[in-house]
């Protein structure tokens, strides 16, 4: 305190001769005092003192942490060391003073200094993404040294990570505006090279060079934005579908159209993966199903999404959904056509979704009982007497409640019952949310006693259900009670609504989503000749392969778009698309010759009982406009049908 208020004097004093020489008057330089010292840090007060056996033994347990390399080199771990002393002694200080306010903020700034410490020790990620420039310094210390820990990190002479990890790592550590354009530009890069995948998969080979070439132009971007140099973001090319670049400060969207990476092959559904893929039926099969669970889910989507007024996820979901369509036609002409199943692959999509299960009612609750985990035995049973049945109940009337059970399973200790039914509850009456807070459905496991005897209670399970409030799903394992006492074992059940009771709630997802390669097959030897003596029109169609679409249908979609092509561009783009499929149907129906157009009959029929099914299923959720327009592609289908097979006699 004395150096201050002699410091505060000397600030005076300047002060003093400072108005003297703007007032004319002179002042002589020797009466000037000279700079003060520098400010050190003091080193922390010394401890008590240790007996000599402690210090040694205290000295070999700290040399190995100095001769550890620090994740960031000693500039920065010894930058940090000094701080912290510094920050304690100003802490003993106010605690000998008697200033508790100024000893906890001390002591908080001390809890900062050591978690920057732990992270220069951890190195790796940990260093890379810590915010050193959060740290206050103490008095009389400046700003901490600009290396970060993950540059210092890495030694002399080694190759490091790659360059996409070290970017990343650059972004993560770089804070503000630049660190964010940086994640930004890594982003886009990303779905730069996605979308030439899809593209190329697809058959675009123009659209894919073209997303290819910009993701190698954004390598100079990223190296200025690494360089911590501002980027002009808006300059990025938009991707397929987008109409603009993204923000220049704002990171990309979560559910950006080609926010998807590719899944790992342990990550696809079981039925294809391994020997499934050897049974070509098998394989047609799941791809079908998973195209059309695809379908619905991105149909319900929309219209969900449409009724809540987001419109770009609307539509995003609708260009999913019509991705669908493309590739469960292509697949079904593959199969009729009796060729291999198509090369197919699953990629992430990240997708802003409704929390809902699209194949259920609105009134429908499904249960699921999969499996039973470790059933206890009955006294006097071995695992090879033990057969054993649940039994399901929903109590929503009293007088009433709605039962169901499973088939019987015989020995096994570790059933798999794999069983579902469904009940129809009353979602909006008030009874049916008390039944689901306080009473829940109760599962009751019966086993055989034997011949002539009544079938015994093994244990009961109960389980609430207040959770779907806010969830449409719950994958429980319940434990199995007689009573109040637990007599051992679980059962895995599932439950499932239409959405939950609370409302449709949107939610940030990853999906997997199925796409299938589309490509022209090559003709058998015997018709190569002929086909390329065709020529003209005829290139790019083979010979033997019928359209998988119909042009009626082509055309009727065309008339409901077209009024709105004049004042809405994706309705102009949408139209000119399909003028250009008609078109190539057209050609490609002109060269097909009697058995191919047979088989185009054949197709015909398919699409109008596939039209059919989609009405059902509209009316099913009271979406009537929907309905009518699938009955007018049937009826469309229909008539080609008739007047093509009347050619045809």
């Amino acid at each position: 305190t004395d150096e201050a208020l002699e410091l505060l004097r000397v600030h005076r004093q300047f002060d003093e001769a400072v108005k003297a020489v703007q007032g004319g008057e002179t002042v002589d330089p020797d009466d000037v005092p000279g700079p003060p010292p520098p400010l050190t840090p003091k080193p922390p007060a010394p401890q008590a003192a240790q007996p000599p056996q402690q210090q040694q033994q205290q000295q070999p347990a700290a040399q190995p942490a100095a001769a550890k390399p620090s994740a960031s080199g000693g500039g920065l771990a010894g930058e940090l060391a000094a701080r912290q002393a510094a920050y304690k002694q100003l802490q003993t200080k106010a605690q000998e003073a008697g200033d508790s306010g100024k000893a906890r903020r001390m002591g908080r700034i001390l809890s900062q200094y050591a978690e920057a410490v732990a992270a220069v020790r951890a190195g790796g990620p940990t260093a890379a993404g810590y915010d050193f420039s959060s740290l206050p310094p103490p008095p009389g210390f400046g700003p901490l040294p600009a290396a970060t820990p993950a540059a210092a990190a890495k030694p002399a002479g080694s190759s490091g990570a790659s360059a996409g990890a070290a970017a990343a790592a650059a972004a993560t550590a770089m804070g503000g505006k630049a660190g964010a354009q940086l994640r930004v530009l890594m982003q886009r890069q990303q779905q730069y090279k996605l979308a030439a995948v899809q593209a190329k998969r697809t058959g675009d080979m123009a659209t894919a060079k073209r997303m290819l070439g910009y993701a190698r132009g954004c390598e100079p971007m990223l190296q200025a934005a690494q360089a911590g140099m501002p980027v002009d973001l808006a300059q990025l090319p938009p991707l397929p579908g987008e109409s603009a670049a993204p923000a220049a400060a704002a990171p990309a969207p979560a559910a950006a159209p080609s926010a998807a990476v590719i899944c790992e092959v342990s990550e696809l559904p079981k039925e294809l993966q391994g020997n499934a893929l050897k049974d070509p039926e098998a394989v047609y099969d799941a791809l079908e199903k998973t195209l059309k669970e695809k379908l619905a889910l991105a149909e319900e989507n929309a219209r969900r999404f449409k009724s809540m007024g987001q419109i770009t996820t609307a539509d995003r979901w609708a260009k999913l959904g019509r991705s669908a369509t493309a590739d469960l036609d292509y697949l079904l002409g593959q199969r009729r056509l009796k060729r291999p199943p198509p090369k197919f692959n699953f990629i992430w999509q990240s997708v802003s979704a409704v929390r809902c299960n699209p194949d259920l009612g609105e009134n429908t609750l499904e249960v699921k009982v999969l499996n039973g985990i470790s059933l206890p035995l009955p006294e006097g049973f071995k695992e090879s007497d033990l057969e054993t049945q649940v039994k399901i109940e929903l109590p929503i009337s009293t007088e009433s409640p709605l039962t169901q059970s499973t088939g019987w399973v015989k020995a096994s200790a570790n059933p798999s019952y794999d069983f579902a039914t469904r009940f129809e509850v009353n979602r909006k009456a008030r009874s049916t949310a008390r039944v689901f807070k306080t009473r829940g459905l109760k599962f009751d496991v019966m086993y055989r006693r034997g011949f002539l005897k009544k079938d015994g209670l093994l244990g009961s399970a109960t389980m609430k259900l207040e959770e779907l409030e806010t969830q449409c799903t719950l994958h429980r394992g319940i434990d199995l009670m007689d009573g109040r006492k637990a007599v051992g074992g679980r059962l895995e059940v599932q439950v499932r609504l239409r959405e939950p009771l609370s409302g449709a709630q949107t939610d940030q997802v990853r999906e997997q989503w199925l796409l299938i390669e589309h490509t022209n097959q090559e003709l058998p030897p015997s018709r190569q000749a002929s086909a390329s003596r065709a020529g003209g029109s005829r290139a790019g169609h083979p010979q033997g392969s019928v359209p998988e679409s119909s042009a009626y249908v082509l055309q009727y979609e065309i008339s409901l778009l077209k009024p709105h092509a004049g004042t809405n561009s994706k309705a102009a783009e949408a139209v000119r698309g399909l003028e250009q499929r008609l078109a190539q149907h057209k050609q490609l129906l002109a060269n097909c010759g009697e058995a191919e157009k047979r088989q185009y009959c054949s197709v015909l029929q398919q699409l109008s009982a596939t039209y059919a099914q989609h009405a059902k299923s509209a009316l099913q959720e009271k979406d009537r406009g929907k309905a009518e327009k699938f009955l007018k592609k049937k009826k469309e289908a229909d008539r080609e049908f008739q007047d093509v097979s009347s050619r045809l006699r």
